[in-house]
């Protein structure tokens, strides 16, 4: 019996690892036969990390804080701005009347700007209650104006075929 122990023991201190590296082999083989599926499977894994983010953040909305309840809810938002990145990954077809080269990178800085305005508002809310309602509306209004610029070709060049990243 202590053989068995020591081998539960073992997988214990490893926990989750061993599944984690199979699934980042897994990736990696992927990514050298099919990048478009590679791609689409880590940016679903992040939307999907984003709403987690939002559902663990959602159930703290009663504390007398709102630093971690903003951030959440600011992930929402950001992990539908990466859904929709995945689905403008030129080759996708989705969004067949805009440039994907373009496209996508705009989707993922407006993502990053979410994201880096929400950590930078977020300390204000350290001691105090964040009212969640206005709170949603306004991060509802700004990422409809980051899609809306984006998709009217109001939002900056972030992507120029032939020579990368502006």
């Amino acid at each position: 019996m202590p053989h068995s122990r020591t081998l539960k023991s073992a997988f214990s201190v490893l926990g989750d690892l061993p599944a984690v590296m199979v699934v980042l082999v897994l990736l990696i083989v992927i990514s050298r036969s099919n990048y478009l599926l590679f791609h689409s499977l880590v940016e679903g894994g992040i939307a999907a990390a984003s709403l987690n983010a939002f559902a663990f953040a959602w159930n703290s909305r009663r504390f007398e804080h709102g630093y971690l309840l903003l951030i959440g809810i600011a992930y929402f938002f950001n992990g539908l701005l990466g859904f929709l990145h995945a689905l403008a990954y030129q080759g996708m077809g989705v969004f067949p009347n805009h440039d994907g080269a373009n496209l996508a990178p705009q989707l993922w800085i407006a993502s990053r700007y979410l994201v880096a305005i929400t950590l930078l508002v977020a300390p204000y809310y350290f001691r105090r209650r964040l009212p969640t309602a206005p709170a949603f509306a306004v991060l509802t209004v700004i990422t409809t104006a980051l899609i809306t610029a984006i998709f009217t070709g109001n939002f900056p060049t972030c992507y120029v075929t032939g020579q990368g990243l502006t």
